[in-house]
């Protein structure tokens, strides 16, 4: 129990992170910690946090589809981006004030939601591929044992 946007960015469980509509849950593993967060690894995918948790501990790795960002793939031609990777468009839906997009990396799915303006601009269709980012301030990560990071 918290307040309405503790719950919303950051969900104590897996049940409630669905309840939110937090769709990107991935199991993983905190790989190494610094003194502004952590890494964490899920597949073969490796991505910063700024969350605190112990190193080598399991946990749901949480990214509410708002906080997906989607940009052509020569945005940022040739620069290595933390906590971007590649994929290819698998589907996408228009809900009327917003797309939602789900791209494949070479291990899993992302989606995200995007605005029509942002849709239109990378002129988005099944088969495009696209860069997928996500600031480390939004991934979330719930440990395996119930508790909330």
């Amino acid at each position: 129990v918290g307040t309405p946007p503790t719950v919303l960015n950051r969900p104590a469980s897996q049940f409630v992170a669905r309840f939110v509509g937090a769709e990107n849950l991935f199991n993983g593993t905190v790989t190494a910690q610094f003194e502004d967060g952590v890494s964490v690894q899920f597949g073969d995918i490796q991505f910063r946090t700024a969350v605190s948790a112990v190193s080598g501990s399991p946990v749901t790795v949480c990214i509410h589809p708002s906080r997906v960002e989607l940009d052509g793939p020569s945005e940022t031609a040739g620069i290595r981006m933390c906590n971007t990777i590649m994929g290819t468009v698998d589907r996408w839906l228009n809900e009327g004030n917003e797309y939602r997009v789900d791209v494949e990396t070479e291990s899993m799915t992302f989606t995200a939601s995007v605005r029509p303006t942002t849709f239109e601009r990378l002129a988005i269709e099944t088969g495009s591929e696209l860069q997928v980012s996500v600031p480390p301030e939004s991934v979330h990560l719930i440990s395996n044992s119930g508790a909330s990071y």
